[in-house]
């Protein structure tokens, strides 16, 4: 059990320390990503995005190195919720596949990375939980509610088709990724 601890913080550690380093080459860019996750003013971006960054590369090199394990794990799994639902409710908004600024410049909002922050929340409670049967209990409940929520779409507002003045609606079929016309 010690041997994943170390190993599950470690990961999640390194993941953190990765995430804080890229955003750091596209600062400039990165306030106006959080701004776009959660609407605020300008400065209040600008300060959230450096909590941010300040927030994983702290937390990182604590899992890391191994100082204050159980606050760090506490600290990695409320940022990795806290993002999962930002990115879910910005899903929900229809604002998948715009810029997030999770990793750089190049981050994507989508269900990955939801089921990415979710993975790596259980991957940084390991060292938290007790016993290795909590663990695979959390985990069961925990996929079955992904796939519950990676399966809930709530669609976008239609917009009027600019040609005809009618509304055309696009339902798209979750398992294997194709759009059907409704007409």
């Amino acid at each position: 059990m010690e041997a994943l601890s170390v190993l599950s913080r470690c990961a999640v550690g390194g993941i953190f320390l990765v995430a804080s380093f890229t955003k750091i080459p596209t600062w400039s860019m990165f306030p106006g990503a959080v701004a776009r996750l959660v609407p605020m003013g300008k400065e209040t971006a600008k300060a959230a995005a450096v909590a941010i960054i300040a927030g994983e590369l702290a937390v990182g090199c604590l899992l890391v190195t191994g100082v204050a394990t159980k606050t760090a794990a506490v600290a990695a799994v409320l940022l990795l919720a806290t993002f999962a639902i930002t990115l879910t409710l910005n899903i929900f908004a229809g604002k998948e596949g715009r810029a997030c600024g999770c990793f750089g410049a190049g981050s994507r909002i989508s269900w990955a990375h939801v089921l990415r922050n979710v993975a790596l929340a259980m991957l940084a409670s390991i060292s938290l939980v007790p016993d290795a049967t909590s663990i695979l209990a959390f985990a069961s409940v925990a996929s079955f509610c992904l796939s519950f929520l990676h399966r809930l779409r709530v669609p976008p507002t239609p917009a009027p088709d600019s040609t005809s003045g009618t509304v055309r609606l696009v339902v798209r079929h979750t398992s294997i990724g194709q759009r059907y016309p409704l007409s």
